[in-house]
């Protein structure tokens, strides 16, 4: 079953979240006020370790506890992604994305050309965490650069006379707060100083500080849809 989704379901929901995995020994705790999930094994009731943490003041925090508080917390003693998202968290194999948290760079996976650079996994309301692809007309993979992670980008491809060729980079960031990228062809690159110059001025071009205003103090259930478009929940 895929977890609830709601407009304002963070609103609705009240922190601490302690959510069991799939072991029966191994409990998370999301503390909203600390910004931090905590990982506690055993019958300890003392936090063992710190699993992911998240700026209180970020854009992107409403949505850092919606994935955790909510979707994880719903799911996690039926999903085996999630459960294996916690181990490869727990080891540094896996970072969470700070403009997205349903983004995720798989540090185990690197680009073969882009030095730094490493494959993003994008978790859903399903339980299931996946390769992301940006892109609409190809079986592709997005990727993220480990030394300035707001900037995204995958290899573009075109079909020359029946054959596809790659003929370079799109590069993006988010846009909105706890949104993926949105990728435009403005400009394609063909290396990392390409990307780091793009990334950089599309960075520059926007704040993201876009509060949730409507939701604030809000409890009662709205279905997602039902609200204003132009909000970015």
């Amino acid at each position: 079953m895929p977890a609830l989704i709601t407009a304002n379901r963070v609103e609705c929901t009240s922190f601490p979240v302690n959510a069991k995995l799939r072991d029966g020994k191994t409990n998370i705790r999301v503390d909203k006020c600390a910004g931090s999930v905590y990982i506690t094994c055993g019958d300890t009731p003392r936090p063992s370790a710190i699993l992911a943490r998240h700026d209180p003041y970020s854009p992107s925090y409403r949505t850092f506890l919606e994935f955790w508080g909510c979707v994880f917390a719903e799911l996690s003693d039926q999903s085996l992604a999630f459960n294996q998202l916690v181990t490869e968290l727990k080891y540094g194999r896996i970072r969470q994305d700070k403009d997205c948290p349903y983004l995720f760079m798989d540090m185990m996976q690197p680009h073969p050309e882009i030095d730094g650079a490493f494959a993003l996994l994008k978790a859903d309301n399903y339980g299931n965490l996946s390769e992301y692809n940006p892109d609409d007309h190809y079986v592709n993979r997005g990727y993220g650069l480990a030394e300035d992670p707001r900037v995204k980008f995958y290899t573009v491809i075109d079909d020359f006379d029946g054959h596809d060729f790659p003929v370079g980079y799109a590069v993006s960031v988010s846009r909105v707060p706890g949104r993926v990228p949105e990728f435009d062809f403005d400009s394609i690159v063909q290396d990392k100083e390409g990307i780091l110059k793009v990334g950089k001025r599309k960075k520059s071009g926007h704040s993201m500080v876009i509060t949730p205003e409507m939701y604030l103090n809000k409890r009662v259930p709205e279905l997602a849809g039902d609200f204003d478009d132009d909000s970015p929940f």
